[in-house]
């Protein structure tokens, strides 16, 4: 699922590759606690959303309707 950091110090550092890297060299480090806290707490895929998505539209939509019950 993630990869390793081809750069050395990036991965000692983090420990994994980064999610996905901006055009400007940002990166997003996957947030692994994070991700295991929501896998063992809610059912398969609920809640887990990409900071890497060009918009966040469709996560806040999903995130609503939740809410919302529906």
């Amino acid at each position: 699922m993630f990869e390793d950091s081809p750069d050395p110090d990036y991965q000692l550092l983090f420990g994994i590759g980064p999610g996905c890297v901006a055009g400007d060299g940002a990166t997003a480090v996957p947030p692994m606690r994070l991700l295991e806290l929501i896998e063992d707490s809610s059912p398969p895929g609920a809640g887990v959303f990409s900071i890497c998505e060009d918009s966040f539209q469709s996560s806040f939509a999903a995130i609503s309707a939740a809410l919302m019950g529906g």
